[in-house]
């Protein structure tokens, strides 16, 4: 059991979501952190393996050029 407090403003954006998707407050709450966290655990495994491939004298490249060599356009939003 958690408890905690909001800004007014996030408790009556959680009201409306949980109405929309007609789905209880604690289940937005849920699935919100759940997905926070594993998003977070999924960083850092990223970041750990991005420090090793450094780390190991390669050098990064950008998606830009990665495109370029593989003669790929990229669309820039």
């Amino acid at each position: 059991m958690l408890s905690f407090r909001v800004p007014d403003e996030l408790a009556k954006l959680l009201e409306k979501v949980a109405e929309e998707e007609e789905r209880s407050k604690a289940f937005i709450i849920k699935k919100a952190l759940q997905t926070y966290l594993e998003d977070l655990i999924d960083y850092r495994i990223a970041e750990e393996g991005y420090k090793r491939y450094i780390k190991g004298g390669k050098n990064a490249r950008t998606l830009d050029e990665v495109a370029k060599d593989l003669g790929v356009e990229l669309r820039h939003y």
